[in-house]
């Protein structure tokens, strides 16, 4: 039926309308369906005020009086929508009323286009992209009971937009925040953009999709968002509504077939994040399990996509090897090569790459949704973070005080260095422990110390040998690792204390800026008599910032890493007996030192 026709056929829509109101609403909501699905949301408006205005305010037509004017207000939104209205539309889809004896579907369908209108407004939110989120999927849930028509597949590809439109908010903040992978969420709207190309065509979502399919500016990205607010769904009429229901229930269509996919890397099965050596190539291992394959596929296509140029991973066509048929299970798998090109910068976010797998055939294609391990994490090889020396159980606590050196301006390759010469530190100190001459007694030189941590880094196969002596400043450094110095000093009268460290800390922060670095480690051994037992290492380490001659707030400040390695310690059961100052534990104590 053309829009002319329907025009033409107003006046006797409007006498039709007369002749089933009150007592037969389900017609008249019929009309509303038929002008909606035209587009004159002009009409759609005014037809549903003349339902409101015919249906009785009486105790026998309340609920259905409620629910036109539910729909009424709804349709309204829509129609302000439609005009460029969304301020006013707004403040209408917020103060609905009435919804108390209307079908609980209506009622969820307008909290839903609540959210939709929130999330799409000009007010700038933050978590406009989890806002997107939240709002495609209270929509694809209330129409998910709804039969396979017009009004459902509109909506489901409104929904989809919207998801597209959260994918460009999430690329927009990470650019905002200069976050190095941030590209990866305009790749993955583009790519799903591609995909849902055929799901809106005909439709006013599909210039919005052609537009993020090619996207390569963030202007255009609140263009699109204004686009979208601007285009109007079909209010959905409740079946409560009409006096004769379908006899016929229409078919829901087919699932899309279910892949399990299992990844390996050299062998290992992926469990969540792969630390990679840059400049490697590694054997990525992709296995799928289909619920189903189809007659017509040829082949199951697996690719990844990737955020960044420099992460090469592969494609791989996946055939099956035996007979196969619509109802059985397939096992199918290949390997194709892993390769990421330089590194990162310390704590830089993982690169995650998205599996998509899709069967092909002649000219068919199918999307396959992926279930198992839909995503791979991976990330290069990062000191700051990432575990260097088997047992040392204080990786945790390592990790959370290199955080500290994210953003004061220090180049990566410096902080790099720095992480892994203190944790090489932190372990050395371990091995320490086991050689009979730290465990107390007599007197301890710092020229043996300094030789025997010497002697256990220049072992240590992380530091590749690169642990010497150097002339610095005018003076001899204790020890100097790629630009990185540790200076070493045995306390043998007061207990050793980070506070205590900066009677020592100009000496490694003068080596520093000899050494064009702005990072240097102090290792003190604490050799003095042990009043009470020692704690765990990571109460012995800390920072100190040394004040620079002649600076008050300085730009490029020195910071100085403390390490304090306990020694000279007494066996264990020699405390027994002895008094140790103590506190007790209440419910409300502080256990994060003694008070």
């Amino acid at each position: 039926m053309s829009n002319v026709i329907l025009i033409n056929a107003l006046e006797e829509i409007d006498s039709a309308l007369t002749a089933c109101l009150p007592d037969h609403p389900g017609m008249a909501w019929g009309w509303i369906e038929v002008l909606q699905a035209a587009g004159m949301w002009e009409k759609v408006g005014r037809l549903a005020s003349r339902i409101v205005e015919r249906i009785p305010s009486t105790a026998e037509y309340e609920s259905r009086l409620q629910y036109a004017c539910v729909m009424h207000t709804a349709v309204a939104i829509e129609t302000m929508l439609v005009n460029g209205d969304a301020a006013s539309a707004r403040q209408l889809v917020t103060s609905i009323t009435g919804e108390s004896k209307v079908p609980k579907r209506l009622v969820r369908w307008h909290a839903a286009r609540r959210l939709t209108v929130e999330a799409l407004g000009d007010i700038p939110f933050t978590d406009r992209a989890d806002r997107l989120q939240v709002a495609a999927a209270r929509l694809r849930t209330v129409v998910s009971h709804q039969p396979t028509d017009h009004r459902r597949r509109t909506v489901e590809a409104y929904c989809r937009t919207l998801e597209l439109l959260a994918d460009l908010a999430h690329w927009d903040t990470a650019t905002q925040a200069a976050e190095e992978n941030a590209d990866r969420w305009r790749q993955a709207a583009m790519r799903k953009a591609e995909l849902a190309a055929s799901d809106v065509v005909g439709t006013a979502l599909a210039p919005l999709v052609e537009k993020i399919r090619t996207i390569d500016q963030l202007s255009v990205v609140d263009e699109l968002r204004r686009s979208l607010i601007a285009v109007p769904l079909p209010v959905l009429i409740a079946d409560s509504q009409h006096s004769v229901k379908p006899h016929y229930t229409t078919a829901r269509p087919p699932r899309p077939p279910v892949g399990v996919c299992l990844l390996e890397m050299d062998g290992t099965p992926v469990s969540n994040l792969v630390l990679l050596e840059p400049e490697h190539i590694y054997d990525l291992r992709v296995t799928i399990h289909v619920s189903t394959w189809p007659d017509w596929a040829g082949t199951l296509e697996v690719a990844f996509n990737s955020p960044t140029k420099a992460l090469e991973l592969p494609v791989l066509r996946l055939r099956p090897t035996g007979i196969t048929t619509t109802r059985t299970p397939v096992i199918v798998s290949d390997l194709g090569r892993c390769w990421l090109a330089g590194t990162q910068s310390s704590f830089a976010d993982p690169l995650v790459c998205d599996v998509i797998a899709e069967f092909h055939g002649g000219n068919q294609r199918q999307l396959v949704r992926v279930a198992g391990w839909p995503q791979l994490r991976v990330r290069t090889f990062d000191p700051a973070r990432d575990v260097l020396y088997g047992q040392l159980h204080t990786e945790g606590e390592l990790i959370t005080f290199f955080d500290r050196l994210y953003g004061q301006g220090i180049p990566d390759d410096e902080v790099k260095v720095f992480c892994r010469f203190f944790s090489a530190l932190v372990a050395a100190a371990k091995r320490l422990y086991a050689n009979r001459q730290f465990r107390g007694g007599g007197r301890m030189r710092e020229a043996q110390f300094q030789h025997e941590l010497e002697k256990i880094l220049g072992a240590d196969p992380r530091l590749g040998g690169r642990v010497q002596r150097k002339v610095l400043a005018g003076g001899v450094t204790d020890l100097i690792h790629d630009g990185i110095v540790a200076e070493l000093k045995v306390e043998r009268t007061t207990p050793a204390t980070i506070a205590g460290a900066h009677k020592y800390i100009g000496q490694p922060a003068q080596y520093s800026v000899d050494a064009d670095a702005r990072l240097s480690i102090l290792c003190i051994l604490d050799w003095t008599k042990k009043n009470a037992p020692v704690g765990k290492p990571e109460n012995y380490w800390g920072w100190l910032i040394p004040r620079m001659h002649g600076i008050q707030h300085p730009s490029h400040s020195s910071i100085v890493g403390i390490l304090i390695i306990n020694a000279n310690l007494p066996r264990p059961s020699s405390w027994s007996g002895r008094q140790i100052d103590a506190s007790t534990l209440n419910a409300n104590a502080s256990i994060s030192g003694f008070q």
